[in-house]
């Protein structure tokens, strides 16, 4: 009774937002590439927020609920849905190119296969911008020319489409729950408050 009782607290606390799901948490983040149903960049949307420093106003990431980052140390392993230009873009700006080919394709590989099976226009909308990106042209698309730079110094960067944060659309959040849910660790035992 007690453990039910904590179990719907909790529920609660997800729903109003002072708790994170279990497989997401805060992460900051600059930017939404807004992509269309071909899977092409149509627009960068800044995600920063102006706050007070001080006596300066400036401008910092904002945070939001993203799925659950991967700890990385030195080898090649991407986020989902929100990662750095390096991971997302493929483009490198501490030369190492083939580095960042290998990222791009580790990222491209983790969202074609959550998504592919996701019967939801952004998800097939992801799964096209990961089949057709090329990295080498990517000083070529016009929507990233103005942000490229501030992109390439480690800003998170996220998918929009029709102005939405992919990360809201509950097909992909279903997707990652699913994901993030099966490749628990540990020996499986029945929970005490559910059965």
């Amino acid at each position: 009774m007690i453990l039910q009782t904590l179990n719907h607290y909790y529920d609660r606390l997800v729903e109003e937002g002072t708790l994170e799901r279990l497989g997401w948490q805060p992460v900051a983040v600059s930017y939404a590439l807004q992509i269309n149903d071909e899977g092409q960049i149509t627009h960068v949307l800044p995600l920063m927020q102006e706050v007070e420093r001080g006596k300066k106003k400036v401008l910092v990431p904002q945070n939001m609920n993203m799925p659950a980052r991967v700890k990385r140390a030195s080898g090649i392993s991407s986020n989902f849905l929100c990662d750095n230009a390096t991971y997302v873009l493929g483009l490198d700006n501490k030369g190492k190119p083939d580095r960042s080919i290998k990222c791009f394709e580790a990222c491209r590989d983790l969202h074609i296969d959550l998504l592919k099976t996701v019967d939801s226009a952004p998800a097939r909308a992801i799964c096209r911008f990961f089949e057709n990106w090329q990295p080498k042209n990517a000083e070529n698309c016009e929507a990233l020319s103005s942000f490229l730079e501030d992109i390439l110094s480690g800003s998170n960067i996220t998918f929009a489409y029709e102005q939405t944060n992919v990360r809201d659309w509950l097909e992909v959040q279903r997707a990652w729950d699913d994901y993030y849910n099966a490749k628990g660790e540990g020996q499986p035992m029945r929970c005490l408050v559910t059965g």
